[in-house]
C-alpha cells in the first residue's frame, strides 16, 4: 500500500471528471487500499463521502449488488468484501 497525495481546494485535478469504472480488478483494489491508508494516516481528512458513494453507485450500475448508502472508505471496503465473497460462493 502507498500513501496518496491529498488534493486541496484550488487544485485543477479536482475539476476533472473521473473515469468510469469498467471492471473491479486488482488495480482498483490497490487504489481503495491506498485511499484507506491515506485516510487513516491523515486522521480522517481528505476523502469526501461523495467520492465513496460515487464509486459505489458506479459499481452498482456495473452489476455488483452493493449498498450505495456507505459513506466511509472502511464501510465501502467491508461492503465490497461482503459482495465479492457472496459472489465467489455462488
Amino acid at each position: 500500500m502507498a500513501l496518496r497525495k491529498i488534493l486541496t481546494e484550488g487544485d485543477e485535478q479536482l475539476l476533472k471528471h473521473s473515469r468510469k469504472v469498467e471492471k473491479f480488478d486488482d488495480r482498483l483494489h490497490t487504489l481503495i487500499d491506498d485511499m484507506r491508508e491515506t485516510l487513516e494516516n491523515s486522521g480522517g481528512v481528505g476523502l469526501a463521502a461523495p467520492q465513496v458513494t460515487y464509486l459505489m453507485h458506479q459499481l452498482k450500475e456495473r452489476g455488483l449488488d452493493v449498498n450505495t448508502d456507505v459513506i466511509t472508505i472502511e464501510e465501502a471496503r467491508e461492503e465490497l468484501k461482503r459482495v465479492l465473497s457472496k459472489k465467489k460462493n455462488t
